[in-house]
């Protein structure tokens, strides 16, 4: 544990060197700014600017959403192990970057050294995990009974379309890369937005998925608040499925708007906090 901690102090004094940027959003591969920005501080110490954001409008939330599908035509034709080497080589990327990581996670959140820790070898392992269930399952393609020697049925699992990932601030990165992998690993295309108190891990998480050789447009970013980046994204019609994690009051307010929905959508709903009255 010495050794750990040691490296960990090395690791929170190289991370503050970076903080203070200016961070851009990537949609279809490119550094977008939107019109306003905020800054970004951190809750063990207010003084510390770790950086600036972009504060994402409705249009700029619609614009990743556009972009989205000229990229899913590409990734979805791939071969499912080609998605697994890449998603496996992002696992890795945030495994080696796990101190750098945790530092970051631990001036965004102000949770303890391990608990940091924890979250970031959990997002990899849940990634190794996709990866692993693709490949036992070979692809998610079974042989089904034929009534006929001519006959050749197939259960198929196909690519959906667009989900957007809305991760919250508690566990801001396995909460983040988890349902980020599994779309991406099912050939979907993804448009995630952080919370807006973790956007820096958000970024951090980007900047891997970059790194581990995702093709520009397959992970788009958002960042700004809740109650406009994110319902935009909630709201826009071409989202085929959505995962949040968040309050109750949001969740059930977007499984009472999906049942309205001509064609409902998948959704995958965490909820917490107080119940509504």
């Amino acid at each position: 544990m010495a050794d750990l901690h040691q490296q960990l102090d090395g690791a929170t004094a190289a991370v503050r060197t970076t903080f203070g940027a200016t961070h851009p959003m990537y949609i279809g591969g490119k550094a977008v700014e939107s019109q306003e920005q905020f800054e970004h501080r951190s809750p063990i110490e207010t003084r510390i600017l770790l950086g600036r954001f972009q504060r994402a409008s409705r249009e700029d939330a619609a614009a990743a959403v556009r972009s989205a599908p000229s990229a899913f035509a590409g990734w979805s034709s791939i071969r499912w192990e080609d998605r697994v080497a890449l998603l496996r080589r992002l696992a890795q990327t945030i495994h080696a970057r796990r101190l750098e990581l945790s530092a970051v996670m631990g001036y965004e959140t102000g949770k303890s050294r391990m608990e940091c820790l924890g979250d970031v070898e959990e997002a990899a392992d849940l990634i190794e995990y996709y990866c692993r269930q693709f490949e036992e399952h070979d692809g998610f393609v079974r042989h089904m009974e034929s009534l006929h020697s001519r006959e050749e049925n197939l259960s198929l699992l196909r690519p959906y379309g667009v989900w957007a990932v809305i991760a919250p601030f508690n566990f801001p990165l396995v909460l983040a890369a988890g349902p980020v992998s599994a779309a991406l690993i099912s050939g979907n295309t993804v448009v995630f937005k952080p919370a807006s108190n973790t956007p820096l891990l958000g970024v951090k998480l980007y900047e891997a998925a970059e790194s581990a050789g995702l093709p520009a447009g397959v992970l788009n970013i958002v960042t700004g608040l809740g109650d406009t980046a994110g319902q935009a994204l909630i709201d826009d019609p071409g989202v085929d499925g959505i995962v949040f994690t968040g309050s109750t009051a949001v969740g059930m307010k977007m499984i009472r708007n999906n049942a309205q929905r001509a064609f409902p959508r998948p959704l995958i709903i965490e909820m917490g906090g107080k119940n509504p009255a």
